[in-house]
């Protein structure tokens, strides 16, 4: 019951195999917060009703009871079955084929489009920071422009009284 994924499940068969019901028990041992499923099967000698056939499963869990119920054509197909039966076999579904490529091609653009955003996003933060730096050199000039004058009139100064 221990290691990385920890798990503990207990099961009850009748006497021909099928199982009755199984339990997905807390690993912290609190029962309350077990799982349990309950199988009911088809009877012996009915039509698409067989005795290993599932036709209902209860889950019964802390947060409430879910009920699942099965049912199969005469030939003991199940639901996927009865699809391929009336509809076909999926090969033959261009209709579906079609649309999963359009889809297909779909997820392809908006990765394409997220993509270029990402990259686009990335160029935008590279001139926002060239832009500071512009921004701080600017000011630096600026700062020393107005520092030349007084420089300046100092030399000019010192020129005059050498003549």
């Amino acid at each position: 019951m221990g290691g990385q994924a920890p798990y503990w499940k207990s099961y009850e068969t009748d006497v021909i195999g099928n199982r009755v019901s199984d339990t997905t028990h807390d690993t912290g041992l609190n029962a309350t917060k077990d799982i349990t499923r309950s199988y009911e099967y088809g009877t012996a000698g009915a039509l698409g009703d067989g005795p290993h056939q599932v036709t209902k499963v209860v889950e019964k869990t802390p947060t409430g009871e879910k009920q699942s119920t099965y049912e199969y054509d005469d030939a003991g197909n199940g639901l996927a079955g009865k699809i391929l039966a009336t509809y076909g076999a999926p090969w033959k579904w261009a209709k579906g084929v079609k649309l999963a490529k359009r889809v297909t091609c779909l997820v392809g653009d908006l990765i394409g489009g997220v993509k270029s955003l990402w990259k686009a996003n990335k160029a935008v933060g590279k001139a926002r920071a060239g832009l500071a730096k512009a921004a701080d050199k600017l000011a630096d000039a600026r700062r020393k422009a107005a520092e030349a004058p007084s420089l300046l009139g100092g030399v000019r100064a010192g020129l005059d009284q050498g003549r």
